[in-house]
């Protein structure tokens, strides 16, 4: 398994804190779209590969990051999730529990936790773990959609091409929504067109 991270003139402090949690257990790969990230001050776990990008929106660094992968899953992480330490490793055993999944996505806190695993699922994503060789297949994610919903336009695509998206209801995260964005009017805009 692949980690996936793309960031945009993060927060140190919440970048830190997602790098402690994910450890040196897992391969790494951060597309910085701020393009000269300083991460002096970060702890950079030991496998990490650091990809330069121009801001080329997020969707878009997470193709970069698919492209560079070499293992058969990735998980794609916002910077703004929270999660137990055990989570990566019960979520990436679903791989050996549900079979033919284009996309596994965890609980983002809306749905009651129970043992149900979801098909054809289609929401709010911003975890999402990948079998590489579907995902490719399928198509990566449209570069048109910059900033939001990036993953519903995907996962959209997924369920109508019948690729199998599960959704792991007793698997919880909790997501700061928008916490990593510095708010500004473009950004207000940018949400508001996406909307």
């Amino acid at each position: 398994v692949t980690l996936i991270l793309v960031i945009y003139k993060t927060d140190k402090n919440k970048l830190n804190k997602l790098l402690k949690i994910i450890g040196n257990k897992y391969k790494l790969i951060i597309i910085d779209n701020s393009y000269n990230y300083n991460f002096s001050k970060v702890k950079i776990p030991k496998s990490t590969e650091i990809i330069r990008s121009k801001n080329i929106g997020n969707g878009s660094g997470i193709n970069i990051g698919i492209k560079k992968c070499k293992t058969r899953f990735a998980i794609y992480l916002d910077i703004d999730v929270e999660f137990e330490k055990s989570f990566l490793r019960k979520f990436i055993n679903y791989t050996k529990i549900v079979k033919n999944f284009s996309v596994l996505v965890p609980n983002h806190g809306k749905l009651k936790k129970n043992k149900k695993i979801i098909n054809n699922y289609v929401g709010e994503a911003s975890v999402m773990l990948y079998n590489i060789r579907v995902v490719k297949n399928l198509g990566l994610f449209d570069k048109n959609y910059f900033l939001y919903f990036e993953e519903t336009d995907f996962l959209l695509r997924s369920k109508r091409k019948k690729f199998n998206t599960f959704l792991i209801s007793n698997l919880k995260i909790k997501h700061q929504r928008a916490s990593s964005i510095k708010k500004n009017e473009d950004i207000d805009l940018l949400r508001s067109w996406h909307y």
